[in-house]
């Protein structure tokens, strides 16, 4: 029987953090495995949250920790190295603005324990979510946005950081937050690299998650910038297999036009959502660009829900 950490770091709203925990610990109670929940709080304004958060949930298996400083890729250092000071043998990691399809955590874990002790990632397929209640041309966007995250899309073999899981002993040191590199394609990269390629990054059928899309171009446009910047520069770190990696990692909607995978058997209207999403797609590998070249830091919610 293994023990299993889930595990999250967090500068988040209350109500997002609350939401998170009632959805998991649906999930949880299935397991058949130990479990207990780890949640870090990064960020000044933490400490009153982590007090309400302690008093809610008292009576449940779940351990608040506070960590002054901001930062997902550091807070999750500090969380793993915690981790590491009891018997868990797996961590599963989340964010707390997704909705996790039923039975998902279940998944994700047995396909991790049918590769016992192999260096593999296991994580959930990752899907967009309208708001169908959008009219002109924010519906129009939102439906170019959507283009990558449809269940029909091409396959990505990133592991989105909403929701993956691994052995312990194998999750390695994540660069610093100062880097700007993504910890979902950092990781998917590393496991890649000490695993057997692709075989070592599982999507089990059937475990999925959903995300908000945004509804505005200039938050879709900033939060697209920021991925991108995360992304290449995981890549980067990996300089003597850049271009293997990347085109390992190819897929239809790369922001690099190198390292498109071409598209085929779409009907006309998906050929022309895809021109469409392109076309919104090349400021963002221009700006991106730009940004890591002058050595620019992007803001993290620019333009959030505006």
């Amino acid at each position: 029987m293994f023990n299993v950490a889930i595990a999250l770091a967090s500068n988040s709203n209350i109500e997002n953090i609350e939401k998170f925990i009632t959805e998991v610990l649906k999930e949880v109670r299935y397991l058949n495995n130990y479990w207990k929940i780890f949640i870090c709080l990064n960020g000044a304004d933490s400490k009153n949250k982590m007090s309400e958060l302690n008093i809610k949930f008292k009576k449940e298996r779940i351990e608040f920790i506070y960590r002054h400083e901001c930062g997902k890729n550091d807070a999750i250092n500090y969380l793993v190295d915690y981790i590491k000071s009891f018997n868990f043998d797996i961590i599963h990691f989340f964010d707390d603005d997704i909705i996790l399809a039923s039975g998902s955590i279940s998944k994700n874990i047995q396909a991790l324990i049918n590769n016992e002790n192999k260096p593999v990632l296991v994580g959930s397929n990752f899907y967009g979510l309208r708001n169908m209640k959008l009219r002109g041309v924010r519906r129009l966007f939102q439906y170019i946005f959507s283009a990558p995250y449809d269940i029909s899309s091409d396959k990505n073999f990133f592991i989105a950081g909403c929701s993956y899981c691994t052995w312990l002993k194998y999750y390695p040191k994540l660069p610093s937050s100062n880097t700007e590199v993504a910890e979902d394609s950092f990781i998917s990269i590393y496991f890649a690299d000490i695993g057997d390629g692709l075989n070592s990054i599982i999507k089990p059928q059937g475990s999925e998650v959903y995300f908000e899309l945004p509804e505005s171009y200039r938050e879709w446009l900033w939060q697209q910038v920021r991925t991108y910047i995360g992304i290449e520069k995981s890549f980067r770190l990996f300089n003597e297999k850049y271009d293997y990696y990347q085109n390992l990692f190819s897929w239809r909607y790369a922001e690099n036009p190198r390292y498109r995978r071409k598209y085929t058997n779409l009907n006309l209207k998906e050929s022309i959502r895809v021109i469409m999403f392109r076309t919104l797609q090349k400021r963002v590998y221009l700006t991106g660009n730009k940004m890591i070249n002058n050595c620019e830091k992007v803001e993290w919610n620019k333009y959030k829900n505006r």
